[in-house]
């Protein structure tokens, strides 16, 4: 399942024209509804996997908003590694 415009899991890619961090929320975290009703709130594309949902949030008052709402909840995700592999 894709929110909004985001493209599949094939090609999901990090707009270039904005600085932008990319998260996630795993699905069987108690917050992940919440997480998802924020993002479409805040018109931020996600990509829904089996296991977590991927995101990426702009910089600014939105990044900080979101971190003080759930940092506690939806790791960092670094663009070279996979946590799903735990690299």
């Amino acid at each position: 399942m894709v929110g909004r415009s985001a493209s599949l899991a094939v090609g999901f890619r990090k707009p270039a024209h904005d600085p932008m961090i990319h998260f996630c929320v795993y699905t069987m975290d108690p917050e992940f509804s919440n997480v998802l009703d924020w993002l479409i709130e805040h018109g931020i594309d996600y990509e829904v996997h089996l296991n977590r949902t991927r995101f990426h949030v702009p910089m600014g008052t939105t990044m900080t908003h979101f971190l003080l709402k759930f940092a506690h909840c939806c790791p960092q995700i670094d663009d070279a590694s996979d946590p799903s592999l735990n690299n």
